[in-house]
């Protein structure tokens, strides 16, 4: 993080919920391995849905509960520690959460393959009729 300062990068340490974000002022929105260690997933997706422009995008990244190493390890698999995930998604249960917080999912890109370990999908803001 102290490099992006001096680099001159505006740096925002904190929550969404923190942070104080203008609504309607990004268009895209990363969550790398974020949407599994918050209390609430769903709060979370109105959150970002707020401060997504109109036809802005989400892009969230998680591990993928029946991977390739879930199905392996079982209840071994290290997204089952205990205090580390508070939630684990397939692509369904994902898809479902983000089109119930107001997103459209889009087909393309995403990440869903049968060996993969990680799960990449993304959501589109359509246009609220409430802007």
């Amino acid at each position: 993080m102290e490099c992006a300062k001096k680099t001159g990068v505006h740096v925002i340490q904190g929550t969404l919920e923190s942070a104080g974000l203008d609504k309607n002022s990004f268009d895209v929105v990363l969550l790398d391995s974020v949407i599994e260690h918050v209390a609430s997933p769903a709060a979370l997706l109105r959150n970002v849905y707020c401060v997504l422009r109109n036809r802005g995008v989400v892009i969230v990244v998680t591990p993928k509960l029946n991977g390739p190493s879930h199905r392996l390890h079982g209840a071994d698999w290290n997204g089952f520690r205990h205090g580390y995930h508070t939630f684990l998604f397939t692509a369904k249960t994902l898809r479902l959460l983000m089109q119930e917080t107001g997103f459209r999912v889009l087909r393309w890109p995403c990440r869903n393959r049968i060996l993969d370990d990680i799960l990449i999908l993304w959501g589109r803001k359509m246009a609220d009729p409430k802007d």
